[in-house]
């Protein structure tokens, strides 16, 4: 395997791809998917050809360890290729201005409900009129 990458991330879902072997018997290798964390390790096996693997049931917020091998049909592997990468956050919910002056917005939101809502920071991007953002506030655990 080379080339592994991550394709896309949810707050669920991380899926990989990446080259297959120049092998005239890669059609029948499957792959091996291991998927760690500071918290376990879960491998997964992928159908015969296939060269890319969505992994469902994620934490929110966490960064997780891929690893894929290749695997003849005599279950022989190849050294891993691995690559990292982070679910998204949970996003926030119910955001409304609360207050408007001439020189200030006072806004709210609902935080996430997920184990690592607490450890959460927000950016907070603002813009005047029609243009590229023109500011940009970031907020969370360490503000005080």
């Amino acid at each position: 395997v080379t080339s592994l990458s991550l394709a896309y991330r949810t707050t669920e879902r991380l899926a990989v791809n990446w080259t297959v072997p120049p092998d005239t018997r890669v059609s029948e290798y499957t792959y091996r998917i291991t998927v760690t964390n500071g918290t376990g390790t879960d491998a997964y096996s992928t159908e015969q050809g296939q060269h890319e693997f969505e992994v469902t049931g994620l934490q929110p917020g966490i960064r997780y360890n891929l690893t894929v091998n290749s695997v003849t049909p005599e279950q022989t592997q190849s050294a891993p290729e691995a690559v990292q990468g982070t679910t998204n956050p949970s996003p926030v919910t119910n955001l409304s201005l609360v207050n408007r002056t001439t020189e200030s917005l006072t806004i709210n939101w609902t935080l996430p409900v997920d184990t690592r809502a607490s450890v959460y920071r927000y950016n907070i991007t603002f813009t005047s009129g029609t243009g590229p953002p023109t500011g940009s506030y970031l907020t969370g655990p360490e503000e005080s």
